[in-house]
């Protein structure tokens, strides 16, 4: 479960600090309704499988701050993703992969070519490429 949680893009020393357009919310919201066509009926699992990840690499039992009460882990995300720094949705991205099942795998390229495809929607210079 805690492997990799700290080698992702927000941690990488080799990162690229030039400055770049920042992710727009319309790719902000189109990731989490890919998300969501994606995991479908498993889209719980999933998002409190990348929820406790983040929390151990933010250091945190919950990631909106100031929250006045306990939110349920897949809000918690699903806020965390609208409203993060750019290097940490990039780092959602990554769990993304981390946590899918065995049959999820299979399905991985599609997910992968319909996020480079919002990416290039919105002029984003960024691409995935398979995982590895």
């Amino acid at each position: 479960m805690l492997e990799n949680i700290f080698d992702v893009f927000s941690r990488r020393e080799n990162k690229n600090d030039k400055k770049t357009e920042r992710i727009t919310k319309t790719f902000r919201n189109r990731y989490l309704m890919i998300l969501q066509e994606f995991f479908a009926s498993n889209i719980s699992t999933a998002l409190c499988e990348i929820h406790k990840k983040l929390c151990f690499l933010h250091g945190k039992t919950q990631l909106i701050e100031n929250a006045s009460e306990v939110i349920m882990p897949e809000n918690d995300v699903m806020f965390f993703i609208m409203t993060c720094e750019d290097e940490h949705l990039l780092d959602v991205i990554e769990y993304t992969f981390l946590v899918m099942n065995f049959k999820e795998r299979y399905r991985e390229e599609g997910l992968i070519s319909q996020i480079n495809q919002f990416l290039s929607v919105d002029n984003l210079p960024f691409h995935l490429t398979k995982t590895v």
